[in-house]
């Protein structure tokens, strides 16, 4: 698995402030590639992670969603990264729902008025 192979090699590296452990890249090198929340690649990324801090290092996640936020934080990962496609999908997708929500009172409020 390349990096996480020479994870303890990388890790005498006494200038490091962070490792940043990329999911993606390791679904790949596990066989699994693009699912970063397959079970194979969660220990994996679980493991390092442990690895890293015991070494004294902060350790870097890459977060989706605010379930993979919460996920990794719990886990000790205090570097997080996002995609910002992801940021503007996820505002985009809660305005709709905002609006939708917001014209069917709308619509339940004429409909009431027309019933009186």
């Amino acid at each position: 698995c390349n990096g996480i192979d020479a994870l303890d090699e990388i890790l005498k590296v006494k200038e490091l402030d962070f490792i940043f452990v990329a999911p993606t890249d390791l679904s790949a090198d596990l066989g699994v590639h693009g699912q970063i929340r397959h079970p194979s690649v969660i220990q994996k990324v679980e493991e390092a992670g442990e690895k890293i801090r015991q070494a004294g290092i902060s350790a870097g996640m890459l977060a989706l969603t605010p379930q993979d936020y919460s996920y990794w934080r719990d886990r000790g990962y205090n570097v997080m990264s996002t995609v910002a496609m992801n940021m503007f999908v996820d505002g985009a997708q809660a305005m709709m729902k905002s609006i939708v929500k917001y014209e069917l009172q709308g619509m339940k409020r004429l409909k009431q008025m027309a019933l009186k």
